[in-house]
């Protein structure tokens, strides 16, 4: 009878095992940075993003202050409106300041020409590069 020894049999079979487990940790090591990279990036591309809502926002109110404040006719609004259109504007506030907006003004009247309706767009751009946002709010009003 014959007598098979087990160390000489077993030997270096956790060569390939540990092989194995090394390569199969590093990828999923490469696979979390990867995700984390990732979600900085969009972390940041949605502060972008808010921060572009923000300053289209502003956009937008200065536009109506500029076309409806102390305002006494309909001309002058007509006017205000024209002046309004292709107004770039560049802000200094510390959470904008990576920002800047368009304006453009549109009106029209009514059959009787007794209401001249306004629309503003406010196009807000914020961050350069990979890491830019744009959005855009438009309003509207009427004067009578």
């Amino acid at each position: 009878m014959m007598q098979i020894n087990l160390r000489v049999r077993n030997k270096g079979f956790l060569m390939p095992l540990a092989a194995v487990l090394v390569v199969g940790v590093a990828m999923m090591a490469l696979a979390i940075s990867h995700m984390a990279s990732n979600s900085g990036n969009s972390s940041v591309q949605e502060g972008l993003s808010l921060q572009a809502f923000y300053a289209a926002e502003s956009g937008a109110q200065y536009a109506m202050n500029q076309l409806m404040f102390d305002v006494t006719s309909r001309t002058s609004a007509d006017a205000n409106c024209a002046t309004l259109s292709g107004t770039s504007l560049n802000f200094s506030a510390v959470g904008l300041a990576v920002c800047s907006a368009s304006l453009a003004c549109s009106v029209s009247n009514d059959a009787a020409n007794t209401t001249s309706f306004y629309s503003v767009t406010s196009s807000a751009n914020c961050g350069a590069g990979d890491l830019f946002a744009q959005r855009t709010i438009s309003v509207s009003a009427f004067f009578q």
